[in-house]
């Protein structure tokens, strides 16, 4: 089957009790085993998986839809279920209705949900499979390693890229603007090609100064920050979207700061108090220290001075 041929999207709150089946199309049933009751998955070991799915840190549900119907469904919880690691660590299930199954459908759902997962800012997944379930192979190709044999399943875990902290070079440009084109509505200044284009050279201005950092997962810059020394200025700061709240931002200005004189105030410029678009900067800010300072502007645009005194 072609991927156009169907979709892969979020499951909606109101489309959880389907997960009840899936559950069921999930169990793995060795050739010329007799299927078991539905009831079965009342049984307190299978509700760990989808009693009240979307409540808890951690329940997150794609699904494949072809012509309106659904026919997979792929989602993660944290629990003390078969493939439990800890409590930061979520366990994932796959599941297709028969007739959908070996056309690539469970692939792209189990490579799409991983990718969620990695963006929602997990170190790890982990599931448990049965040895002879054909599905084995598949978490295989998809970078699971076992962890440990148990019985008749396998332990199974991904752990995703650790996110790496360092200074940019003039190679990294073009993935550096890729991400501000992302993020440039949010950015007074850069509103016209041209804007972007005076951008990028201040930008290889400042990694030729080694005064360029860029955070990096998987070989992707999902943030990036600039700085002057000589100005003690944090200069502009960016995170992917899909990469917030996981502390990506704080982590480039700790580096920052070790590049930094030690005993010299740092100042940064942000969207003014009441400004929607500084909510998150300000709130940032401020629980690293800065303190709020003088009102001016930027590029014609309302901001604040906050300085971090050390």
């Amino acid at each position: 089957m072609k991927q156009s041929d169907f979709i892969i999207r979020a499951m909606q709150p109101e489309e959880y009790p389907l997960l009840r089946e899936f559950l069921y199309q999930a169990i793995f049933l060795p050739e010329g085993t007799v299927p078991p009751s539905r009831s079965v998955i009342d049984l307190p070991e299978l509700q760990l998986y989808i009693a009240d799915f979307g409540t808890r840190f951690g329940d997150h549900c794609l699904v494949a839809e072809i012509n309106g119907k659904i026919v997979g469904a792929a989602w993660s919880r944290i629990m003390e279920d078969y493939g439990h690691i800890d409590k930061d660590t979520p366990s994932l299930a796959i599941s297709l209705l028969p007739g959908y199954r070996g056309q690539g459908i469970g692939r792209k759902l189990l490579s799409n949900l991983l990718s969620l997962l990695y963006k929602k800012g997990f170190s790890q997944v982990s599931l448990s499979v049965q040895k002879k379930n054909p599905a084995f192979h598949l978490y295989k190709r998809a970078g699971f390693q076992i962890l440990e044999e148990k019985g008749t399943e396998y332990l199974m875990l991904l752990k995703y890229p650790c996110l790496k902290i360092r200074l940019a070079q003039t190679q990294d440009i073009d993935a550096w603007m890729e991400l501000v084109e992302c993020v440039k509505d949010s950015f007074p200044g850069l509103e016209t090609q041209e804007a972007l284009e005076a951008h990028k050279i201040t930008v290889l201005h400042f990694m030729e100064n080694a005064s360029a950092i860029c955070a990096v997962k998987a070989n992707h810059i999902v943030g990036t920050l600039l700085f002057s020394r000589k100005d003690n200025v944090l200069c502009f700061l960016a995170v992917d979207p899909t990469y917030r709240r996981q502390h990506i931002a704080q982590q480039m200005i700790s580096f920052m700061l070790t590049q930094m004189g030690a005993h010299k105030d740092i100042t940064v410029f942000t969207y003014r108090e009441g400004d929607p678009n500084g909510i998150a900067a300000r709130a940032l800010y401020k629980n690293l220290g800065f303190s709020a300072g003088k009102l001016t502007e930027e590029f014609g645009y309302p901001v604040q001075e906050f300085i971090l005194k050390r």
